[in-house]
């Protein structure tokens, strides 16, 4: 196969992240990018930082293609593609936004925007894909309008005629025909004379033909056909009146289109269907919308709009990778097409989200029927690589024109009721009602922010100290990632982090935390502080990425951090999600790239021991909720105890969280414990406060930490 090249000028806005597109186009170096789908498309890219600079590359030459980043505003996007559009107006452009925003998709595809792809969505394949797409649909839509251009040209009788097939007719009798007639047709020569000069039509066009040819058609026209084998095809046609024998005839002119309608129809099914399961794609889905909504409003009638997304589909995806993803993704859109009537539109916006345009509502009463029927059609256990899954979904509902008149205002509050059926527990349904606009527009706020919170440098990591409970000495210090927006103020993670990891972002930020850690490390050990390690925790998406392993070690060789002084820890919840998958990651991570590894949270989750004894583990933290309780003679005494006990014996090293009080400090001395960490000896600290701990340490290297450390905030 043939390899394509491909240019693919990048507009990045956001300084800082210059290496985005290329990191998530998997294979490939900067000069030579290969799309995970199709090896034989090579894109090469091109970075620019302002549309001025774009607008100077595009003059260049050379560019197919160009990836716009959002700026922000609807109207600011609108302003750079009018630019872009006025330099190369036959090159695709391609949006990138940081979210899904119906209104401005609505309005940049109708000024010169060919794709529009969410950052948190995207993957290599994605991006492959809609570059290919992008391509095709400029190149079908610069035919229709090179087609079009073609009509009303004036063609003289049989010389001037572009198309080769013609026959003379007098009373609708064929009287004379050329070869290629004949031919086209799958007759002999002279074997279609004296036929009706509609023989050659499908039934269901004579009427229409007869009525067309009648007065002439002295334009382009088409017609599905019929060879003598009844085989079809599609002829273009032309008629203009003639003499024939010295009387009144016509001449037409047939041309065998077949080839060239099904390229045309391949081309706009790749256009406007999605390329995994087949369905509607979100711009054939707003073009049905509108005309749903154009026909209720015509007849008064009621049109219900099914915003559907899939419950937990990330880590089954991640998990799993790809082409399982891919596969349970056609699965859904199968159980959703047959869960509705076959005039309803099913079609999917990408990602893990599906909507159904259901038409001529008339009960709204049946609309929670329809949407528990969907419910139990996913719910049905679903077998992939030999693994069982449970899907569910969470589905808004909004109707027209009761919770809005426009397309756009109409997909939104669907999807601010299906974020409140997500809020019920999921493998719910909700009814959009205007009280949700509040909650929903401040969770899309939220993730807006998250965005630009990145790219303005509003994260930040302070560092709780591990004490070594016999010297006193800090001997490490976990990781702990802080958002200070500019309007909120400092946001707990516990706020952020679920939609960071929902949003997909926590692959970007989590690569941020390790890298922040890892530098500032090493910049502590080239200051001549004692070296020490520092834990990061890990999330379970970017746990279940496989490629994880790869992104610490290039980390670590980045920054110069010896492996031993980087700590990871995982939940002892997300271990046990997939104790085989969790199992070869661990060893991956210890035997080939040297890395530690902690259990936190141990004691919560309820772990096999079985499991438990295969880990390569280092140390196991003990869960707060234990250290709170020991001291005073309750079951945590015995918990904590027999957790100590299990560690030695398994030779890990045991790290008591939350240690608050001198009691608590006590009685895990007295059992042994190796390491705390708590209030009772520091607060989390900024960079500048542990170098300040560490050079005291230094100093006074039999200082023991006795009380807590009193640090500004």
């Amino acid at each position: 196969m043939e390899t394509v090249n491909v240019n693919l000028l990048h507009v990045e806005k956001n300084p800082g992240d210059t290496n985005w597109l290329e990191g998530i186009l998997l294979d490939g170096t900067p000069s030579g990018l290969s799309f995970g789908f199709n090896r034989n498309t090579q894109c090469r890219i091109l970075t620019v930082q302002t549309v001025e600079k774009a607008l100077t590359r595009l003059r260049e030459g050379g560019v197919d293609v160009v990836l716009l980043e959002s700026a922000g505003s609807d109207e600011e996007d609108l302003k750079d593609i009018e630019k872009l559009v006025s330099v190369a107006a036959d090159i695709p452009i391609i949006v990138l936004s940081p979210d899904f925003h119906s209104e401005a998709l609505s309005r940049l595809l109708g000024n010169g925007v060919q794709e529009y792809l969410v950052r948190g969505e995207v993957n290599g394949d994605r991006i492959g894909y809609a570059v290919r797409a992008a391509l095709e649909r400029q190149r079908f839509q610069s035919h229709n309008r090179k087609v079009m251009g073609e009509i009303g040209k004036n063609f003289n009788v049989l010389m001037d005629m572009s198309l080769d097939g013609v026959a003379v007719f007098q009373d609708g009798i064929i009287r004379a025909a050329n070869p290629a007639f004949d031919r086209i047709l799958g007759y002999g020569d002279g074997k279609t004379e004296g036929k009706l000069i509609s023989f050659f039509c499908q039934p269901e066009f004579k009427g229409y033909f007869l009525s067309q040819i009648e007065h002439g058609v002295e334009t382009p026209q088409v017609i599905a056909a019929k060879k003598k084998d009844d085989s079809g095809l599609f002829l273009e046609y032309m008629v203009r009146s003639c003499s024939f024998n010295e009387k009144p005839a016509f001449v037409i002119d047939i041309h065998d289109i077949t080839e060239r309608r099904k390229a045309e129809e391949a081309l706009r099914h790749q256009a406007y269907w999605d390329f995994v399961t087949d369905l509607p794609n979100r711009y054939l889905f707003l073009e049905r919308l509108n005309e749903a909504m154009d026909l209720a409003r015509q007849t008064g009638g009621r049109i219900a709009l099914f915003f559907i997304d899939l419950d937990r589909f990330k880590l089954i995806n991640d998990t799993l990778g790809h082409a399982a993803g891919d596969e349970l993704l056609k699965i859904v859109s199968r159980r959703l097409s047959h869960s509705v009537r076959r005039g309803d539109t099913v079609a999917r916006l990408g990602g893990d989200e599906f909507t159904i345009i259901l038409q001529d509502i008339q009960e709204l009463e049946d609309l929670p029927g329809v949407a528990k029927k969907i419910l139990e059609a996913l719910t049905a256990t679903v077998h992939i690589q030999q693994n069982e899954l449970h899907v569910s979904a969470s589905i808004g509902i909004t109707l027209y024109p009761d919770d809005a008149q426009t397309a756009e205002k109409l997909i939104q509050r669907a999807d601010v009721a299906m974020y409140k059926a997500k809020e019920k527990g999921r493998n719910a349904f909700c009814l959009y009602h205007d009280t949700m606009d509040a909650g929903g527009m401040e969770r899309l706020d939220m993730q807006n922010s998250l965005y630009r919170g990145i790219d303005n440098e509003e994260f930040y990591l302070l560092y709780q100290p591990q004490i070594d409970v016999k010297s006193g000495q800090v001997v490490g210090l976990e990781a702990l990632l802080r958002w200070k927006h500019p309007t909120r103020g400092t946001i707990s993670p516990t706020e952020f982090i679920p939609l960071t990891e929902e949003t997909g972002l926590i692959i970007l930020l989590g690569q941020w935390v390790l890298k922040k850690a890892c530098a500032q490390n090493k910049a502590w050990q080239i200051m001549g502080l004692p070296p020490i390690r520092v834990s990061v925790n890990l999330s379970a998406v970017q746990f279940m990425k496989h490629t994880l392993p790869f992104l610490i070690d290039k980390i670590l060789k980045e920054t110069g951090l010896d492996a031993k002084y980087l700590e990871l820890e995982i939940t002892e919840g997300l271990a046990m999600r997939d104790p085989t998958f969790t199992l070869a990651t661990l060893r991956e991570m210890t035997d080939i790239f040297k890395l530690r590894i902690a259990l936190d949270d141990f004691g919560v989750a309820y772990s096999s021991l079985g499991y438990l004894k295969n880990f390569p583990l280092h140390s196991l933290k003990i869960d707060k909720s234990f250290i709170t309780g020991i001291g005073r003679g309750t079951k945590d005494d015995a918990i904590v105890s027999a957790i100590i006990v299990l560690a030695q014996n398994m030779g890990l090293e045991v790290v008591a969280e939350g240690v608050e009080t001198e009691e608590q400090m006590l009685f895990l001395r007295a059992r042994d414990c190796t390491t705390c960490q708590g209030y009772l000896f520091a607060e989390p600290l900024t960079a500048q406060q542990v170098e300040v701990l560490l050079h005291e340490q230094e100093r006074d290297s039999e200082a023991k930490v006795k009380k807590p450390l009193k640090t500004s905030k």
